[in-house]
């Protein structure tokens, strides 16, 4: 028996179609040949497969690149830096719960790397938010891409909004495959779509080269410091300059301190001389600011 799906002229019902075509070979990857449409609808139907499945793999990279179908289903909430999503918003976005998310990620971990995501921490994370403006006191954040995000929606089963993101793919596809007569309107909305893609990715362009530049400023920051141009002190000359406590022990304890810091944020110690030990490490003055603080 081969159910028919018919579709008018203008295309009205064009979405339902696709969408009942796609419930159905999810649930039955057998069905996928049961489908037919009259003239121009679904007659790619017939071979339609199932993304969520991992030997949709070669499928899932030739859609990749349509991330513009995630807004037309629903507004992304990015984080301030205007490209990522962490792992709550992502499962907010789709209507799940994390743990869902996260089981996803485990099982498919290749492949949501291949497609941007990634596990940031310590310096980096330090850097990205200085750079983002994100304030959260994580010392670990899994990021996903829009690219990351299209990817869960087309292994995510149990999601509402996941099956409707694959729907307006398998749409889209439909629409390459199977061209038909453009009117002045099909016109007019490809010149819109190719609009609102072009300033998507400007926009990610300027929001990466900003990154870039704040990046770069720090690191030459950082190779001023460790070439002496900014104030870099040892523990004991620190401790003069302030007319704080000059003990052996307390400057001691001060300088664990201070090197449990400047590990923490990325910095290494620069060597300089000592009249009792021959050398010691310095580091810059707000480090030592902390470390004698929190001795204190």
């Amino acid at each position: 028996m081969n159910p028919s799906i018919t579709t008018n002229n203008n295309g009205t019902d064009h979405a339902a179609a696709t969408a009942d075509v796609t419930s159905a070979v999810e649930t039955n990857p057998q069905a996928r040949n049961e489908f037919t449409v009259n003239d121009t609808s679904l007659s790619i139907a017939s071979e339609v497969v199932d993304l969520t499945v991992p030997a949709a793999r070669a499928q899932r990279d030739t859609l990749a690149a349509r991330t513009d179908v995630l807004d037309k289903v629903k507004v992304l909430s990015l984080l301030p830096d205007g490209m990522n999503l962490t792992t709550e918003q992502v499962a907010t976005y789709f209507e799940v719960g994390v743990e869902a998310i996260w089981s996803l990620v485990n099982d498919n971990r290749a492949e949501v790397e291949a497609n941007g995501y990634r596990v940031i921490s310590g310096a980096e994370l330090t850097s990205f938010k200085e750079v983002s403006g994100w304030k959260s006191r994580a010392r670990s954040v899994a990021l996903f891409t829009r690219r990351t995000i299209l990817d869960v929606a087309m292994l995510l089963r149990d999601s509402p909004v996941a099956r409707q993101v694959r729907t307006h793919l398998l749409d889209v596809e439909e629409r390459a495959v199977a061209p038909r007569v453009k009117s002045e309107f099909d016109v007019l909305r490809g010149m819109i779509d190719q609009l609102e893609e072009s300033r998507r990715e400007a926009s990610e362009a300027k929001a990466l080269a900003v990154k870039s530049e704040a990046l770069s400023v720090k690191t030459e920051a950082r190779l001023d410091a460790i070439e002496g141009r900014h104030d870099w002190y040892a523990a004991l000359g620190f401790a003069r300059l302030h007319k704080l406590n000059t003990s052996v022990q307390y400057l001691s304890k001060v300088g664990r301190k201070a090197t449990t810091i400047a590990k923490r944020n990325g910095i290494s110690p620069v060597k300089v001389p000592h009249q009792l030990y021959g050398e010691a490490n310095s580091y810059p003055a707000w480090v030592w600011e902390l470390a004698f603080a929190e001795v204190s």
